[in-house]
């Protein structure tokens, strides 16, 4: 399968709402409830403005199958990055991938580190992002969860 990165549009609100509010999704989220649709319309336009936020989708022969977002972490030159494999396209090991194929995108954006944080009972993140090369660093505390924090060089 080609793999192909293009920037997140408008038309793709309704796709990333439709994985987003996926039950396997919301299960391995650091927020699980479901996700109105009022608020995923605010949060998607706000951050399709942002200049310092990437929205991506990754498609397999030309079908969207992955959403990556890439934001400023709080030290300088960190990205943390948010993925989500589309429920039809997940067990095909798209998930790393994708993570390997964002890389050149994020460095041309200035960033040196990916960081993921990433919940210790999403076993599918966990071993995706060590399939791409990213390694354990810490522990974060996000939403009373102590999220694995993971990171990856691109220098």
């Amino acid at each position: 399968m080609l793999l192909t990165i293009r920037a997140a549009v408008l038309s793709d609100l309704e796709l990333v709402f439709s994985w987003a509010n996926d039950p396997v999704t919301r299960s391995v989220s650091f927020y699980r409830e479901e996700i109105s649709h009022e608020d995923h319309v605010v949060w998607f336009s706000k951050n399709l403005e942002r200049n310092d936020c990437l929205m991506l989708i990754v498609e397999g022969d030309g079908v969207p199958c992955v959403f990556i977002r890439l934001e400023p972490d709080v030290e300088p030159g960190d990205a943390v990055i948010g993925i989500n494999v589309a429920p039809s396209f997940r067990g095909q090991g798209l998930g790393s991938k994708a993570l390997d194929a964002v890389n050149e995108v994020a460095s041309t954006h200035k960033y040196q580190r990916i960081v993921a944080l990433i919940r210790p009972d999403n076993i599918a993140s966990l071993k995706a992002f060590e399939r791409a090369g990213y390694s354990f660093a810490t522990y974060r505390s996000i939403n009373g969860i102590s999220a694995h924090c993971f990171i990856r060089s691109l220098n």
